[in-house]
């Protein structure tokens, strides 16, 4: 798990934490404090989510299944953004 400050252009300092994980979906995940959840898919696509909950990101944590819980609790619940 990595934790770090990000610098916005308005010279507000955003914390991230990213953390890889066990998923035959997703490779890693990393949450940002101002409630970004970003994705980075195993085949190579990376994803945003805006205004997701801290309890949601912990939660997709602690799923037995990175992929379900995507699905059920992510995929088409919060306003999104592909990056790559």
């Amino acid at each position: 798990m990595n934790s770090f400050p990000l610098e916005q252009p308005t010279g507000t300092v955003l914390a991230w934490r990213q953390v890889s994980v066990e998923s035959s979906l997703l490779s890693s995940v990393t949450y940002s404090s101002s409630a970004t959840l970003q994705l980075h898919f195993r085949k190579g696509a990376i994803y945003q989510y805006f205004a997701v909950p801290p309890a949601v990101f912990e939660a997709l944590l602690a799923a037995e299944s990175k992929g379900a819980f995507f699905n059920r609790h992510i995929r088409d619940r919060f306003q999104h953004q592909r990056l790559a």
